[in-house]
């Protein structure tokens, strides 16, 4: 989890560059998708992760072997988050 450690943990402006917004606005809906739209951390990938995986890929116009070389997260791996965080927003 290198990439998300430095995309949230570090500053305002690095999160802003990575994600388009701060680290507060990027809590806050993690915590709206936890609670309204359902979803769910299973173990291996937190909300947090899952959630910087979608918004990266939204950013930066990027592909799913991006996010793979970055998150170090199958391709498939990938996929089913963003989708997962996509339905999740969707409601």
């Amino acid at each position: 989890m290198p990439h998300l450690s430095r995309s949230i943990i570090g500053s305002d402006i690095e999160c802003v560059n990575q994600l388009r917004m701060d680290k507060r606005t990027f809590e806050l809906l993690c915590g709206l998708l936890r609670i309204n739209g359902g979803l769910k951390a299973d173990g291996t990938v937190s909300i947090e992760e899952q959630l910087c995986m979608f918004l990266h890929i939204l950013a930066h116009h990027v592909k799913s072997r991006t996010i793979h070389s970055r998150f170090l997260r199958s391709r498939e791996t990938i996929s089913r988050y963003f989708n997962l965080v996509l339905n999740a927003i969707l409601q």
